[in-house]
């Protein structure tokens, strides 16, 4: 039988972040249920094989890793790995692993105490919550907040006596935390947003550029930049009121931006456009395709469309687009081809 070519090249780090994802769901108590799913996701190609297999590969050398760290037979040389491994799982890192996919340990574990913060800050997170690819689900967290998730994203969760302390550890987020005494704060990469009796989103891209945009109350957001002092002075603080957009990245601090156009209904699955390039269209409808939307010719993707579209259907998508720029479509088992006539 001939080997599978996946359709379209898929960033390296992002088809590790899914495959560390679908690994750690299917080990859960939703496995069965979303094996289906997961192996649709499978199928698309060698390379979606190949990512799943080394995380089942990393997920096993772990393992191996710890056991030699309470063997007393270990060697001499082993010493060293054994007591690093030891440290990482005692901080909670080794569920990380599973969970994130190893998503920039360094940065992303979420005990990371953030600069100003103490060590009783370094939380072992309680709850995880993710959807998988094309995947939009609400949840009710421990205190009653209101928590969507985008597709393919990852929420870790804890409380404690001063804090409910979440992490944004990939994707997007709606966050509508209730009425309470302790503050309500997220983390994504190096970014901290405070909040309270507030309605915003949060997203955290590949390139670990963080996005906070209120939809509802003000919120307070700092973030910490590579190489940047870690005293308490460090870093200032960002006031973001109703409607207002900042991104941030390790590169800059909060940086204004103009709201999202027709983005608030991400929610509902629904995305509203004005006049953008046909190919950053079909980059996000394909955030949430089992099976992708593949132009034949890739200057067709320099076309400006505008209009409302339903993100999760696919092909209802791809019918829309090429019913406006006058293209063929053909569907494949892995993809909808548009192509010009």
């Amino acid at each position: 039988m001939s080997e599978n070519i996946d359709p379209a090249p898929v960033p390296r780090n992002q088809l590790r972040e899914e495959a560390a994802q679908w690994f750690a769901i299917l080990r859960g108590p939703d496995g069965e249920a979303r094996r289906e799913a997961f192996n649709r996701w499978l199928a698309r190609g060698a390379l979606h094989r190949h990512a799943y297999n080394s995380v089942a590969e990393t997920f096993n050398l772990g393992k191996a890793l710890k056991d030699e760290a309470i063997s007393e037979a270990r060697l001499a040389t082993q010493h060293r790995r054994a007591g690093l491994v030891k440290t990482m799982l005692s901080c909670g890192v080794g569920a990380l692993l599973l969970s994130a996919g190893w998503y920039g340990l360094s940065r992303q574990y979420p005990g990371l105490p953030f600069p100003g913060e103490t060590q009783a800050s370094a939380l072992t997170f309680e709850a995880r919550y993710a959807t998988g690819i094309g995947e939009i689900r609400s949840f009710t967290l421990k205190d009653g907040s209101k928590l969507t998730l985008d597709t393919n994203s990852v929420v870790l969760a804890s409380y404690t006596q001063g804090e409910r302390s979440l992490r944004l550890m990939a994707g997007r987020a709606r966050f509508r935390a209730a009425t309470e005494t302790r503050p309500f704060v997220v983390r994504a990469d190096m970014t901290l947003i405070r909040a309270k009796d507030t309605i915003f989103d949060v997203a955290l891209a590949a390139n670990r550029q963080v996005t906070v945009f209120s939809l509802q109350g003000t919120l307070d957001v700092q973030t910490q930049t590579d190489g940047a002092p870690t005293g308490p002075s460090a870093p200032a603080v960002t006031s973001v009121a109703t409607g207002q957009l900042v991104s941030t990245s390790p590169a800059h601090h909060p940086i204004r931006q103009a709201a999202p156009f027709g983005d608030a209904r991400w929610i509902e699955g629904v995305r509203a456009f004005n006049d953008v390039a046909l190919a950053d269209l079909i980059a996000e409808t394909n955030r949430y395709a089992q099976r992708p939307i593949i132009l034949g010719d890739p200057a067709t993707g320099k076309r400006r469309v505008s209009g409302t579209y339903r993100l999760q259907d696919t092909r209802l998508i791809a019918g829309k687009i090429a019913s406006l720029l006058d293209l063929s479509i053909s569907e494949r088992p892995d993809a909808f081809v548009l192509e010009q006539k």
